[in-house]
């Protein structure tokens, strides 16, 4: 019984683990495209 318990819990925490990389590549790429979106209109304002 415990066994079962220890290996569901090993399941659903490498899930989870999965889960928050994925959201932290989305938010990485969410963040350098806002990055590159600012340095562009930095770009543009500065040079027009």
């Amino acid at each position: 019984e415990l066994l079962a318990f220890h290996k569901e819990l090993q399941e659903t925490s490498q899930q989870f683990l999965s889960a928050t990389a994925d959201a932290r590549t989305a938010q990485a790429k969410e963040q350098k495209e806002s990055l590159l979106k600012f340095r562009q209109d930095l770009f543009v304002s500065i040079f027009g």
